[in-house]
């Protein structure tokens, strides 16, 4: 069972596409925090403030990665 946030699309020039986040990635934490679904990151990273660095556990193509992200 996977849970996590699966990215659909990438908007050109936004913190995602900065930090290199694909489309079909699915983030599963945020600094070590387990991320549910997506309303679950969608609320948590509405709640900090730009310029926020965390680091996404996501996965892609089978393979667990970490991405910095900069909250915009």
């Amino acid at each position: 069972k996977v849970e996590g946030a699966l990215v659909t699309n990438v908007v050109k020039n936004s913190p995602a596409e900065k930090a290199g986040l694909q489309a079909e990635d699915i983030i599963t934490a945020y600094n070590g925090s387990p991320v549910e679904n997506a309303a679950t990151l969608r609320n948590a990273v509405y709640m900090m403030k730009p310029g926020t660095e965390l680091k996404l556990t996501v996965i892609r193509k089978d393979q667990h990665i970490e991405v910095p992200l900069t909250v915009g």
